[in-house]
């Protein structure tokens, strides 16, 4: 299998395509296998009141993660969301 046909990303895996700098990441330069997410930080969220799009995000840390949902929890009551899966969280008071 030649090195180009095995950088591409394969349906129904999650990719970090951004992330700090010195993550696994597409944005800074790894292969799609090296950016595959299994899933140690991610959310998934079904966004609006119909829940119109389901959106699956990943964050390098658990602080990132943590502080994301912070500003989802803060913008709660202008829009609504629905949280589908959450890996266990941690806190950082």
């Amino acid at each position: 299998m030649s090195k180009e046909k095995a950088n591409k990303p394969e349906a129904g895996k999650l990719y970090a395509l951004t992330g700090a700098r010195g993550t696994s990441c597409i944005a800074n330069g790894n292969s799609w296998a090296e950016s595959e997410v299994h899933g140690e930080h991610a959310v998934t969220i079904d966004w609006g009141q119909e829940k119109q799009e389901r959106k699956t995000y990943t964050f390098a840390t658990a602080a990132e993660k943590n502080a994301f949902m912070k500003g989802v929890e803060a913008m709660d009551g202008w829009l609504e969301y629905n949280v589908i899966g959450e890996d266990s969280e941690v806190k950082d008071d």
